[in-house]
């Protein structure tokens, strides 16, 4: 019976783990028909057909990765179609047409709805976006993709205008180019008063078009800002990120306990799960990992496979053998290519490698 309740549990886990990780297939997916919205708007080239054709690859490996059969089978359709005509050419009507339409399909999947039976991790914000940029050009597009994905903005090309909307109501977020009004550092001098009046930050997205210096990124951080793009903007990029600060989350963050002797990649994979927005805690010494799963209540573990005072099977073993451990998912995060090794570690209770 216990047997039966640890495999269920590590299941579940398993599950919504995965669920959270597919979140980042939908930021691929918008890739995909941005640079298709590109090559309908800027003519059909080779440099974008080539764009396309590599944000097309990367969905289909997340896709893959993260089992998202939806967008894998039309990742797949895709390169299927790119495979069959001359990059060098125009494509005829029939080709275009058959794209169009799985660009269609591609993006329904990519609201990030979830699936059916999913329960919804997070509710929009009822707060507008507000945009303060010099080209209206790209203003207008990244009006037009916010209004595709369900998210309420407001453009503004004059420091006057930004604020008189400023004090009628307080945006989520803040999309600010740094040179706003085309005076040098105004957008960044703008955002400090207003976040100097406030006890806690907006969120700010600086945005620069020419100027991309150590000191230029330094004032923006000092002004809050959570990202700095740059020319060659990706609008996918920016709206994933709105999104995510426009979302009030209504379920705990994942957690996560990294167990690895070598601190420099112990703190590697903290960062990188850190980002994706889950909390981690670290040992470095893996005897104290009972009284670490005593004090952080961990929905996950990873486990270095060779470690100087014990390997990851023997405290696999060891953590097994805690009724209330018994369920915890364990990953072997290791360089190990041996597959018998691999196997044999799995059967002591991890899930993979």
């Amino acid at each position: 019976m216990t047997e039966q309740v640890s495999k269920e549990s590590i299941q579940k886990s398993t599950a919504r783990l995965k669920d959270h990780f597919a979140q980042r297939v939908t930021n691929r997916a918008r890739q995909v028909i941005e640079c298709w919205h590109r090559i309908n708007t800027d003519h059909w080239t080779k440099q974008w057909l080539e764009e396309f054709n590599r944000a097309n690859e990367k969905l289909l490996k997340y896709a893959k990765r993260f089992d998202q059969e939806k967008h894998a089978q039309i990742a797949e359709q895709i390169a299927d179609i790119l495979q069959n005509f001359d990059s060098n050419s125009i494509p005829n009507s029939d080709t275009i047409r058959k794209l169009n339409n799985l660009i269609s399909t591609l993006s329904y999947t990519a609201l990030r709805k979830g699936d059916s039976n999913a329960k919804p991790t997070s509710i929009p914000s009822t707060k507008p976006v507000y945009i303060g940029l010099n080209h209206p050009s790209l203003a207008g597009k990244l009006l037009k993709q916010m209004d595709y994905f369900g998210i309420r903005a407001k453009a503004f090309f004059a420091p006057r205008d930004f604020l008189n909307a400023y004090h009628a109501r307080h945006p989520a977020v803040i999309v600010m180019d740094v040179d706003f009004g085309r005076q040098r550092h105004a957008g960044i001098d703008l955002i400090k008063k207003i976040q100097a009046e406030r006890d806690s930050p907006f969120p700010v997205l600086f945005y620069s078009h020419d100027i991309d210096d150590i000191r230029t990124r330094l004032e923006a951080t000092r002004a809050f800002g959570c990202e700095f793009y740059t020319r060659g903007l990706e609008i996918g990029h920016i709206i994933d990120r709105i999104e995510q600060l426009t979302r009030v989350v209504v379920q705990d963050p994942y957690r996560v306990l990294i167990v690895d002797d070598s601190k420099a990649q112990a703190y590697f994979t903290q960062n990188t799960l850190n980002k994706a927005g889950i909390i981690t805690e670290v040992i470095t010494k893996p005897l104290e990992v009972l009284d670490a799963l005593e004090k952080f209540d961990a929905d996950l573990m990873i486990l270095d496979m060779y470690m100087p005072e014990c390997n990851g099977m023997e405290l696999a073993k060891v953590i097994r053998q805690q009724e209330k451990y018994v369920s915890i998912p364990i990953i072997y995060l290791s360089a190990e290519a041996d597959v018998d090794k691999q196997l044999i570690a799995m059967s002591e209770g991890g899930m993979t490698f």
